[in-house]
């Protein structure tokens, strides 16, 4: 019998068992309006030569784990992988097959970031150095004054900001009441009242509200909604298999630049492949030539390094040599898209842990992650 659904606001606070968590995810585009994706009308073809992963071993918290208990103890719920081009994993747990929908979460924010690569290129933005209130007169007296693009890109807008999705009272949790209310503008005009907690560029902090203005300014310029500009610029052009959704902030409104997308394993393979090709689809370039580049590198705040490109995480440098220049797309409750250039490797994991927060994982991905490349060493 299948779990029902739990509300949003217990999934963000930890509160649902594995089963009931299970199924909420799986139908989060009932919560909100969504934007609609169409697939392809030909799906690119996925060259398979399956391996087996039962023998693999790896350390993690000092100890040696096996495959499985990376599959159980981290709640997968699927996981595909991609070497030299080639499809050599691809499995579902706890009743999910290559048809079950799931929201990525904040993998979102990294098709943000390719869309705005894309606008780039297409010189509808004329560059991530713009002022979103270039794009957004609305905001030039509010929080976000004086920000660039490039500083919501980088989460250093200096806008004070509590991530906690645990706490009622956090800005992120307040924000998930303003998109409750399904009333056009009102994000937007919610984020604009916030305060400022330093100049812009003097912190990093994680913050989905810069990323709501980053999708904000994307659909200024594109001038059409963002749904529909992902099935433009990637969706049809890559081969997307199946249909995505995307939470809007009203009915035909904003989308959710921050989260929300909810997919298909299978695709998400596809978009860490075109990641893998520097933006190429068929040969055609698709975003800038240095965008994968700016998108995946490490960049200071007040002389402190920090893991974090345009809307992507780095694999820190201290994961070791076979991590050199691999980068993630990565969302809550253990979502991830790894890229690993060097490898030629993409790895996408969907996953329903008990926590939204990463460092609530019970297996660090990364010593995972070392274990696999090892293992297809």
């Amino acid at each position: 019998m299948e779990a029902g659904i739990g509300s949003i606001e217990d999934l963000y606070g930890g509160k649902l068992a594995l089963s009931q968590r299970i199924n909420t995810i799986r139908h989060l585009d009932q919560f909100f309006p969504c934007g609609t994706i169409a697939p392809a009308s030909q799906p690119s073809l996925i060259e398979k030569s399956p391996i087996k992963l039962d023998g693999l071993r790896f350390t993690a918290q000092d100890q040696t784990l096996t495959f499985r208990d990376y599959i159980d103890v981290n709640c997968l719920t699927g996981l595909c992988i991609l070497k030299d081009g080639v499809q050599i994993y691809e499995e579902y747990f706890h009743g999910n097959t290559r048809d079950t929908p799931w929201c990525a979460f904040s993998v979102t924010k990294s098709f943000t970031s390719i869309l705005v690569g894309a606008a780039i290129q297409d010189g509808l933005i004329a560059s991530e150095e713009d002022l979103v209130s270039d794009y957004l007169p609305q905001l030039k007296d509010g929080a976000y004054g004086g920000v660039t693009l490039k500083q919501v890109l980088r989460m250093n807008s200096g806008v004070s900001w509590d991530e906690t999705y645990g706490d009622p009272r956090s800005e992120r949790r307040q924000m998930l009441e303003v998109q409750h209310l399904q009333k056009p503008g009102a994000i937007l005009e919610f984020l604009n009242k916030l305060s400022r907690a330093t100049r812009p560029g003097d912190q990093w902090k994680y913050n989905t509200g810069d990323t709501f203005i980053a999708g904000a300014v994307l659909k200024a310029a594109v001038k059409k909604p963002l749904s529909t500009y992902l099935q433009e610029k990637l969706w049809q052009p890559i081969g997307m298999e199946f249909p995505a959704c995307w939470w809007l902030d009203s009915p035909d409104g904003q989308e959710f630049g921050g989260g929300g997308i909810q997919l298909k394993m299978p695709d998400m393979l596809r978009f860490g492949q075109f990641l893998l090709n520097d933006g190429f689809i068929e040969g055609k370039r698709v975003l800038p030539a240095d965008w994968i580049q700016k998108s995946s590198t490490a960049f200071e705040v007040q002389g402190k390094l920090i893991d974090y490109g345009y809307l992507f995480w780095l694999v820190p440098s201290d994961s070791g040599v076979l991590h050199q220049g691999a980068f993630k797309a990565r969302g809550i409750f253990g979502q991830y898209l790894y890229v690993n250039p060097s490898q030629n490797l993409v790895v996408a994991a969907f996953s329903a842990r008990p926590k939204p927060n990463t460092a609530d994982s019970p297996i660090n991905d990364d010593d995972f992650l070392t274990g696999l490349i090892q293992y297809l060493s």
